[in-house]
């Protein structure tokens, strides 16, 4: 009978010990995980701030431009300064063209949000070629304002503009969402 609850008291002690080892590990894994999704959070605020920084730049530029040009049409500008700030309004979608066409997709990102964020650079890519050309396409209306052509083509740039800008917007706010960001926060990083 000694024997037998020697036995017993040694398993109850096996088992002691692994529970504590299984409590253990699952608290380091939980953190692990913790760890993994906050490192997650960091990469992709990073590369929303980075896409954010390029179209806040490109749209002040733009913002700017249009002005210039009601100004001009209303008669209190000059072309100088509307064709300054188209050169700077070109410029700055140039640019954003270029540097978005270098952003890389940070690798520690699960795939399903990697997913949204591809889709998302791909409007992005899309929109700064099409700004550039609404404002060649404005500096030819105003050139030219009995080609009514031109203005048509100016609205189906901005819309183009507009439905891409949603695009990269709902795409970000879906991935954000996955990684268990708050819409707050997400607002956040967008604006």
């Amino acid at each position: 009978m000694l024997i037998k609850n020697e036995k017993v008291k040694s398993y109850m002690i096996t088992a002691a010990i692994l529970l504590i080892i299984s409590v253990v590990f699952g608290l380091w894994l939980k953190e692990k995980v913790k760890d993994e999704q906050l490192a997650s959070q960091e990469s992709f605020k990073s590369f929303v701030k980075s896409i954010a920084s390029l179209e806040k730049e490109v749209t002040n530029e733009v913002k700017e431009f249009e002005r210039q040009v009601q100004l001009v049409k209303n008669g209190t500008g000059n072309s100088k300064d509307l064709y300054d700030q188209e050169s700077y309004a070109r410029a700055a979608a140039s640019e954003a063209n270029s540097l978005i066409w270098e952003l890389q997709i940070p690798s520690n990102l699960p795939k399903d949000v990697k997913k949204d964020l591809e889709s998302a650079l791909a409007s992005a890519r899309d929109v700064y070629l099409v700004r550039g050309l609404a404002v060649e396409s404005t500096i030819k209306s105003i050139e030219n304002p009995k080609d009514m052509s031109l203005q048509s083509e100016f609205q189906r740039y901005n819309k183009t503009v507009d439905n891409d800008v949603s695009k990269i917007t709902s795409s970000i706010i879906a991935a954000g969402q996955k990684l268990r960001l708050t819409p707050d926060e997400i607002n956040a990083l967008l604006h």
